[in-house]
């Protein structure tokens, strides 16, 4: 593993963003349909998909937020 990763992974949960909009299509998210409206439209399907990452400890967790950024649009 890269040192960087190691050295982020020693000091505690590191939060990214990644496929976030696959795993929200496998629960409905319609095609063209913004992934970032669920975490206000389906907030209880956008926490389901952490979940079994942080019950694991896995030490790495992603997050929901790729076209919210104002730079995007």
């Amino acid at each position: 593993m890269h040192e960087l990763i190691e050295g982020l992974i020693a000091s505690g949960p590191v939060v990214t963003d990644g496929a976030w909009g696959t795993q929200l299509q496998a629960r409905g998210l319609a095609s063209g349909e913004h992934p970032d409206a669920w975490n206000l439209s389906q907030p209880d399907v956008v926490q389901q998909i952490p979940l079994p990452y942080v019950r694991a400890a896995q030490p790495r967790i992603t997050r929901n937020e790729g076209k919210t950024l104002s730079w995007y649009y």
